[in-house]
């Protein structure tokens, strides 16, 4: 696993950019060969992973005719000026890019999408409603340059034990199809946030090898093997630094 990070006070999205453009133009393994390699691992620990789940549909390499199918349902964030408000969105087997969050639920009670709310949220979810981490990945994904975004208690009818059983055996596909997985290491739950103003000594960005740090609150999650090991690329931001990880192997 290729590991990366930089520090500055804020999150340098342009170099997130370009670790992304350079691992879609350059890294020929952050592709179906090693979704496949992921899955094979995976598949000793099935325990883990749903019992129902379905067959990864292949991955798709860039292009926009090859983009990958969205999940059923997904947040359309909508421009980079925050003009429009984000609303969820069916896919209706449509085509294009789309971020995926891996995130901690924690003691509280993340918004969620059920069948009292489902029409609500294809209207509009008013960004003041977030939660800060929900908030934080629709800033992240926009200003990324993605339209989608694929979070689990908004994309997923909380309250349909049927809707649930579908869409978390489709749940390794959407990790290994997102374009990029974000997770914010520090934030416990889904108030804490992962884009606050961090503290460096360093007068300039510094990027180096790391390994991710084991301790965050999200690696106590249930599913952080599935979540960690299947997408091709994780953007982590920490407390005191963003983390970049893809399946390219380090020479």
């Amino acid at each position: 696993m290729l590991a990366r990070k930089e520090l500055t006070p804020f999150p340098d999205f342009g170099q997130a950019r370009r670790w992304i453009r350079q691992c879609v133009e350059d890294h020929p393994n952050c592709s179906q060969k090693g979704g496949q390699e992921t899955r094979t691992l995976l598949q000793g620990h099935s325990s883990l992973l749903p019992s129902s789940h379905a067959p990864i549909p292949q991955l798709a390499t860039p292009g926009r005719l090859e983009d990958p199918i969205l999940p059923t349902r997904v947040i359309d964030v909508g421009s980079v000026n925050g003009l429009e408000e984000p609303r969820l969105v069916l896919s209706e087997g449509c085509r294009a890019k789309y971020v995926a969050l891996s995130h901690c639920w924690g003691g509280s009670r993340p918004l969620i999408t059920d069948t009292s709310t489902l029409a609500k949220h294809l209207q509009k979810i008013e960004m003041s409603t977030l939660p800060w981490t929900f908030r934080d990945a629709v800033i992240a994904t926009r200003t990324l340059g993605y339209r989608f975004l694929w979070i689990d208690s908004l994309c997923i009818l909380q309250d349909s034990p049927q809707d649930w059983q579908q869409e978390c055996a489709k749940m390794a596909a959407i990790y290994q199809n997102a374009i990029i997985t974000i997770a914010g290491l520090a934030a416990s739950d889904c108030s804490a946030g992962f884009l606050q103003e961090r503290l460096s000594i360093l007068p300039k960005p510094l990027i180096w090898e790391y390994e991710t740090e084991s301790n965050s609150p999200i690696a106590e999650r249930a599913w952080i093997l599935q979540e960690r090991l299947l997408p091709s690329r994780i953007l982590y931001f920490g407390k005191h630094r963003m983390h970049w990880e893809c399946n390219t192997q380090p020479t």
